[in-house]
C-alpha cells in the first residue's frame, strides 16, 4: 500500500471534487478513490465562521448524526478565545494532517468531539487544516471506528489532496456568496415586477369550459387562508391556477412569490426561502430576506415542491403547523404572513409510501388538492387557447396582418394528443407565426418534433429525413424569414435562441450558407 503513486492519487481526486460546485456531489463522487486508501466511517468538510462563532458542515459523508447541513444552524458555538486555543493547539495553518488522539483529557480536539458528538467516542480520527496561500478556509476530519488505524501514509495522502479540497471549498463558499449577494441586490426588483407583471388576471383561458370543475374549486377555496396543493402534468398551467388563487383572495393587493424548488441547490435552499443574518457564514454580509418574508401579505407558491429535501421538508411543516422559522443564524423566530400554495407533477402519496417525503407535510398541504387536467382532456380549450397565444405573440413579434388559422391545422390541433400540454402549444403557435407566410400562420411540420419540414402525419419511415438534414432546413428557413440576418432584433439567432456564433457554428457545420440580405 505505501508504493502507491502520490501523483495518480492526486489526479485522481482532482477530476472528481473539482469538477462540480456541488461539494456534496464532488465529495460522493471522490469518496471511491478515497476508500481505496484511506479507512473512514465519517467524513466532513467545515469551517469556523468568527461573526457568529459557529463551525458549520459544509458537506460529508458516512453516518452525520444530527450534524445540519450548510447553511444552517452550526454544529457548534463557542467562544472566539476557547476556539482559538484550540486551533493554536491544532497548529492551525501548518498544512499538515495530524492524528487525533482518542484519549479523553488528553486531546483537546477529542473533548470536543465527544461533548458535541459522543456517539465517536473510540474512533480515530484525523484532523487537516484547508489553507490557500496564507488563509484558512476551513478543516477536513476523517474518523473510524478502532482504535489507532491511520499511520503516517494516510497522512501523506491526504496532505497531497489537501490543496485540491481547499479550491473546491473556497469555491464553493464565492459562489454562494455572489449567489447571495445577487439576490440581495435583485431583491427588490424580484418583487416589483411580479407585482407590476401584466398577466391576465381577470380571466382564464378554458375557465368556463375545459377547466370549470378547477375554477369551482378555486373559487371554493380563494377567500381561506388554507394551504393549497396543486397537482398535474407538467406544463398543464398549475402556476396560473395558482394565480387565480391569489388574485381571488383577500391577500390579491399583496405580492405573488413563486419559487422554483427545483432550481435552489441544497446548500442555498434554507437561505432563499428563510432567509440568513447577518455573518450567518462567510459572505453573509448583511441581514437576508427569504422568499417567505419577500411575500408577506400576499402568497407564495412552491412550485415542485417535491423536490425539497427532508430538513427542508421539516422546516416547512414547522411553518405551517407553529406559524414561525428562524433564520439561518438567527435565534428569533420569525412570524410569516403569506398563503402557501403547493405545486407538483409527482405522485406525492407514492413518494410518501416510499419515504421520500413526509407523510405529515403532505396531509398538511393536501387539505385542499386542485388537480389540474391535461390538455388532451380538455380539447375544446384548444381554439380559444390558440387564439389567445396568437394574440400575445403578435404583439411581442411586431405581426401586422395574419389571416388565421386553417380548418385543417385546427384539427389537426385539436385531434394531437399534447404530452406537453398547453406549454407544448403555445411552442407549436410560435413556430408556425415564425413559419407563416403571406400573413397565414403555418403549421405544415410535424407535431412532437423538433424541427419542422413538409412532413405530413402519414409519414412513411423511409420518407424520414436525417436529423441534420432536417436541421438544415430549418435554419435556412428561418435565415429567409430574417432577410439573412443573424443577429440583433428579430434576428434568426434571436428566433432560434442562439447565441450569433453558435448559430454561425451550426451553419458551417451544416453546410448552410449566408444569405445575402435585401434592401427592404
Amino acid at each position: 500500500m505505501s508504493s502507491v503513486d502520490i501523483n495518480k492519487f492526486f489526479r485522481s481526486v482532482a477530476l472528481e471534487i473539482l469538477g462540480t460546485l456541488d461539494i456534496q456531489k464532488g465529495l460522493e463522487r471522490t469518496q471511491h478513490v478515497l476508500r481505496r486508501y484511506i479507512p473512514f466511517d465519517v467524513l466532513t468538510l467545515s469551517y469556523y465562521e468568527p461573526a457568529n462563532k459557529g463551525i458549520y458542515r459544509v458537506a460529508g459523508l458516512g453516518t452525520l448524526v444530527n450534524y445540519p447541513n450548510h447553511p444552517s444552524l452550526p454544529i457548534a458555538t463557542a467562544d472566539n478565545d476557547w476556539i482559538a486555543k484550540i486551533m493554536r493547539s491544532l497548529k492551525t495553518g501548518s498544512r499538515t494532517p495530524f492524528i487525533v488522539s482518542n484519549r479523553p483529557g488528553r486531546d483537546k480536539l477529542y473533548d470536543f468531539i465527544l461533548e458535541y458528538a459522543p456517539e465517536y467516542e473510540n474512533y480515530s480520527s484525523v484532523l487537516m487544516d484547508l489553507n490557500i496561500e496564507d488563509e484558512n478556509i476551513g478543516s477536513l476530519w476523517l474518523a473510524t471506528r478502532g482504535d489507532s488505524i491511520y499511520t503516517d501514509f494516510h497522512l501523506r495522502l491526504l496532505k497531497s489532496a489537501g490543496e485540491l479540497f481547499a479550491i473546491a471549498l473556497s469555491n464553493v463558499r464565492r459562489y454562494n456568496r455572489l449567489r447571495l449577494e445577487k439576490r440581495d441586490v435583485d431583491d427588490s426588483n424580484t418583487v416589483l415586477k411580479m407585482e407590476l407583471m401584466n398577466y391576465q388576471k381577470s380571466h382564464l383561458v378554458g375557465a368556463e369550459s375545459g377547466l370549470r370543475t378547477v375554477m369551482e374549486r378555486v373559487r371554493q377555496v380563494a377567500p381561506a387562508v388554507t394551504p393549497v396543493l396543486i397537482t398535474g402534468e407538467t406544463g398543464v398551467g398549475k402556476e396560473e391556477i395558482a394565480r387565480a388563487i391569489h388574485e381571488l383572495s383577500d391577500r390579491r393587493k399583496g405580492p405573488f412569490v413563486r419559487v422554483n424548488c427545483a432550481a435552489i441547490t441544497d446548500t442555498l435552499v434554507d437561505s432563499e426561502l428563510f432567509g440568513h443574518e447577518e455573518g450567518a457564514f462567510t459572505g453573509a454580509r448583511r441581514k437576508h430576506k427569504g422568499y417567505f418574508e419577500r411575500a408577506r401579505g400576499g402568497s407564495i407558491l412552491l412550485d415542485e415542491i417535491s423536490e425539497l429535501n427532508s430538513q427542508i421538508q421539516t422546516k416547512l411543516l414547522r411553518v405551517i403547523e407553529q406559524h414561525e422559522f428562524f433564520r439561518v443564524g438567527g435565534t428569533q423566530p420569525v412570524q410569516p404572513d403569506c398563503r402557501i400554495i403547493a405545486a407538483t407533477n409527482k405522485n406525492l402519496e407514492h413518494m410518501v409510501r416510499q419515504e421520500r417525503f413526509r407523510m405529515d407535510l403532505f396531509y398538511r398541504l393536501n387539505v385542499f388538492p386542485i388537480d389540474v387536467p391535461p390538455l388532451r382532456d380538455r380539447a375544446r380549450d384548444i381554439p380559444m387557447l390558440v387564439s389567445h397565444f396568437i394574440n400575445v405573440m403578435q404583439s411581442e413579434m411586431n405581426i401586422s396582418e395574419l389571416t388565421g388559422v386553417d380548418p385543417d391545422d385546427m384539427k389537426r390541433l385539436v385531434d394531437y394528443n399534447w404530452p406537453g400540454n398547453v406549454r407544448e402549444l403555445r411552442n407549436m403557435v410560435e413556430r408556425a407565426l415564425i413559419l407563416r407566410q403571406n400573413g397565414r400562420l403555418n403549421f405544415n411540420f410535424k407535431f412532437g418534433t423538433a424541427f419542422p419540414g413538409s412532413i405530413s402525419e402519414d409519414t412513411q419511415v423511409n420518407n424520414i429525413i436525417p436529423y441534420k438534414q432536417a436541421e438544415a432546413t430549418y435554419i435556412q428557413r428561418v435565415l429567409e424569414l430574417t432577410n439573412g440576418r443573424i443577429q440583433g432584433p428579430e434576428g434568426a439567432a434571436e428566433l432560434l435562441e442562439l447565441h450569433p456564433n453558435t448559430l454561425r457554428s451550426k451553419m458551417k457545420k451544416l453546410g448552410v450558407g449566408q444569405i445575402k440580405q435585401q434592401t427592404r
